[in-house]
């Protein structure tokens, strides 16, 4: 079975690569950068190391037939459906990072001279990173058509956005107040508003 997987494995282990060099380059860019406050750190540890974690199970799936025993029989046009969501979250982590800057944490912290990004993906979506990861754990899902992978990505990313994005929009408003409650009211958490 690990030959037959060759285009899937290839067409996820590419838009994993890809992403993962994105998520560097702007730690790398965000590194140094001082921060003034900081909320839940050690969750926020765990949460971090939870998602990179189920992130790197589609590697395994990619480079070892050890998973091939969660294989779920998806019909090739569902599992390819998985391919344009991996383009997505991919291009959506780039310009999500790239509107950021060195704004951007894996953490809930403000940094020095911090502003609200109301540019590029935010412009109508205020959390479009989020968005961008659940693509990629769709994507995963499909393309390996493997449960394991499919499961513990998507948990994965759910628990995180379920325990981070009302703190984290707390802690906005507690920045920038009303110029956020504004924002708020004009953009959707995960999608555009209509």
């Amino acid at each position: 079975m690990f030959e037959t997987e060759l285009p899937y494995r290839i067409a996820l282990g590419g838009s994993w690569i890809i992403g993962y060099g994105i998520r560097l380059y702007y730690e790398r860019r965000a590194r140094g950068v001082q921060r003034v406050s900081a909320r839940h750190l050690t969750r926020e540890r765990i949460l971090y190391w939870m998602v990179f974690t189920a992130f790197l199970l589609p590697l395994i799936y990619v480079f070892s037939p050890i998973l091939d025993t969660a294989h779920l029989a998806l019909p090739a046009a569902v599992r390819w459906v998985g391919l344009p969501f991996a383009i997505l979250g991919v291009a959506l982590l780039r310009a999500t990072h790239h509107a950021l800057g060195t704004n951007w944490s894996g953490k809930l912290e403000i940094a020095v001279g911090h502003r609200l990004i109301v540019v590029g993906p935010y412009r109508r979506v205020r959390h479009p990173m989020y968005t961008a990861l659940f693509c990629m754990a769709f994507a995963y899902s499909l393309l390996s058509a493997n449960w394991i992978v499919a499961g513990v990505n998507i948990v994965a990313v759910t628990l995180m956005y379920l325990a981070r994005v009302r703190d984290e929009e707390q802690m906005l408003i507690d920045q920038f107040g009303d110029e956020y409650r504004a924002y708020m009211r004009r953009t959707g958490r995960l999608v555009p508003k209509l």
